[in-house]
């Protein structure tokens, strides 16, 4: 008969588990490999705070050692000066006593108050870097992670990052001082109890091992839980007219609460864990008391120790028990720290910023000459893309690129604009080759209007002049620049009729506006840069055939001095563009002018067919 457990593994499963056991290990050197560069990416930002740290470090040893003043005190009071019954002393130690845990109690304040500077100018800094580092990422970082995430990444891990400091670091150091003190100071009084009592310390070390494992699984669920509480809130937040119409909101609020009660339990394991630690410790220090106080009777009865020494030893030991509570505790943020060291500095690794030519060159002149020469681009999820265009626009000219949803004309523009970045082929503009451009001075040939109408949560003026658009310009030069828009393009009667006119506030979303209105914002905002090239991303998009012809007619008669390219997913006669390039399926299926193509292009045809059969539905007002 064959035992199952006891049956011999042929030379397959023997290689097979030898394989696994391999990549397993190489797979926990790498890990390993991987926190070690993170630890010295982390500890080169510590590094610019040296003079503080050696400040602290300082503050830390006077504080200790001011803090062992008590039990010298109390055995130089029981065996000198009471048998001796010197009042007049008695009052100068005591005197002085005070004076030392005044001054005790000064350098704890001013520890204190470096270590939370530190840790805020640390994390400060860390949190502007990575900021700034994610400006630079491709388009595509942003469309792979969720918004909820990357908040997570900017509050909760770099807070992380701050406990590992102010709780961990700062109270390691400072209590493991205060240990080996007052160690020192018991040893100096009785070595050989100090001697028996240190026989617990392997098992200590043992039991803070298993405690930073434990603490470090509930970190990371901790952290999963915090991540996805911000994605539900984001994606409830931004879907809310979605979830209200579909009725929705009971089903991501069923899944919000889910979250929320494994988000508790977590919470309510460490805490309990917490809770835990300072009951051992209570009880051990209990423990060692009463043994203490068996040991230093015996000893006084013996007269091998006088009053004072068992009850300057008795001192150390109680004084001993709450730098290790403190201790224990503070070990266990270390994975906490160290998780949130990988998710802030993992994403300097994730993906690359978009890389800036070391020898950057700019057109001779600002003309708005655009050219693209076999462009090649493929998402990374295999979908849509363009197949080897070239095009070329001459200055001043009115460029209608038109197609269906997916043929490739939004990610013409961020090509152009290098939000992404082309894997064949090259772009110029004026001349130059962009990627031999520096990215500011690159973007600050486009003026740009969004099919999404992008606004920020400022002001009207705030909006017309967001970013470096006008931004050396005073706000009474700005107010008047926007006046002379507002006029051209016909919309100070609207503007007028607001409560606090250009300073009346616009939400993120828009709001409380028509889209005729947000359009002509848009517009506004990009006839105010200074900008040889604007881009539009289906400008008539969802507008009733009104503001189309209100919006068609500013582009006509405010961007003739500029070379505009004009996405859109049917054709506009009215527009009179001096050129059309026809995309379909990522390539050019024809380009020529409008008349010309009606000739010789079905597609175009086709799609101007579609157009006037079915012409957008008028949606004028999104008003709350």
């Amino acid at each position: 008969m064959k035992i199952p457990f006891l049956k011999k593994k042929t030379s397959r499963e023997r290689f097979v588990a030898w394989r696994e056991k391999k990549r397993q290990s190489r797979g926990q050197r790498f890990k390993e490999l991987r926190d070690q560069i993170y630890w010295a990416r982390f500890l080169g930002y510590v590094g610019h705070y040296q003079r503080r740290i050696v400040a602290i470090l300082v503050l830390i040893f006077l504080g200790s050692a001011l803090g062992l003043a008590l039990p010298f005190l109390s055995r130089f009071v029981l065996d000198y000066i009471v048998p001796k019954k010197d009042f007049s002393l008695l009052n100068w130690i005591i005197a002085a006593g005070l004076g030392v845990y005044v001054l005790h109690a000064i350098f704890r304040y001013f520890e204190q108050k470096l270590v939370t500077t530190f840790s805020m100018d640390l994390v400060t800094e860390i949190r502007r870097d990575l900021f700034k580092y994610q400006m630079q990422l491709p388009l595509t970082y942003f469309e792979d992670n969720a918004a909820g995430k990357l908040v997570s990444k900017l509050t909760y891990s770099i807070m992380m990052i701050k406990v590992l400091v102010e709780t961990f670091a700062y109270v390691c150091v400072r209590e493991l001082t205060t240990i080996a003190m007052l160690v020192v100071a018991a040893s100096f009084i009785d070595l050989r109890l100090t001697l028996i009592f240190s026989a617990v310390v392997p098992f200590v070390v043992l039991y803070i091992r298993h405690l930073n494992r434990y603490m470090g699984e509930v970190a990371v669920k901790l952290q999963t839980k915090n991540d996805q509480i911000l994605k539900i809130l984001d994606r409830a937040y931004h879907s809310a007219k979605l979830f209200q119409i579909f009725g929705g909101g009971l089903r991501e609020g069923d899944r919000f609460e889910e979250v929320l009660n494994q988000d508790k339990q977590f919470r309510v394991q460490r805490t309990m864990v917490y809770a835990g630690n300072a009951i051992l410790i209570g009880f051990l220090a209990s423990a060692v008391m009463l043994v203490a106080l068996w040991y230093g009777g015996r000893q006084i009865i013996h007269k091998e120790l006088t009053h004072g020494q068992v009850l300057a030893y008795m001192i150390c030991l109680g004084m001993l028990f709450r730098p290790i509570s403190q201790f224990v505790r503070a070990t266990a943020y270390l994975q906490a720290g160290m998780m949130g060291i990988r998710n802030v500095f993992s994403i300097f690794d994730s993906t690359s910023p978009i890389e800036e030519t070391a020898h950057p060159v700019l057109p001779e002149k600002r003309e708005g000459k655009i050219e693209f020469r076999n462009v090649w681009f493929q998402y990374a999820r295999g979908i849509g893309g363009l197949r080897n265009l070239s095009f070329r626009t001459e200055p001043g000219h009115r460029v209608l690129i038109v197609g269906q949803s997916g043929a490739g004309k939004s990610t013409v523009f961020n090509l152009l604009m290098r939000l992404y970045e082309s894997s064949r082929g090259s772009i110029l503009v004026d001349g130059v080759n962009i990627r031999r451009m520096l990215l500011k001075d690159l973007r600050a040939y486009f003026s740009v209007v969004t099919q999404d109408q992008l606004h920020v949560e400022d002001s009207i003026l705030g909006n017309i002049f967001f970013g470096d658009v006008g931004g050396a310009e005073d706000p009474e030069a700005q107010l008047e620049k926007a006046l002379d828009l507002g006029r051209k393009m016909e919309l100070n009667r609207f503007i007028s009729s607001l409560e606090r006119k250009f300073s009346q506030k616009i939400g993120a979303e828009g709001l409380g506006y028509s889209r005729g209105e947000l359009q002509k914002l848009a517009l506004m905002r990009a006839a105010s840069k200074d900008a040889p090239i604007v881009l539009m991303d289906e400008p008539t998009a969802s507008l009733d055939h009104g503001s189309e012809r209100k919006v068609i007619k500013i582009i006509k008669e405010h961007f003739q001095k500029k070379t505009v390219l004009i996405i859109s997913h049917r054709p506009l006669p009215a527009l009179d563009p001096d050129w059309i390039i026809v995309l379909k399926k990522g390539g050019i299926e024809a380009q020529g002018r409008h008349d010309d193509l009606i000739g010789r292009c079905a597609y175009y045809r086709e799609l101007l067919a579609q157009a006037t059969d079915a012409p957008p539905e008028p949606l004028e007002v999104n008003r709350i």
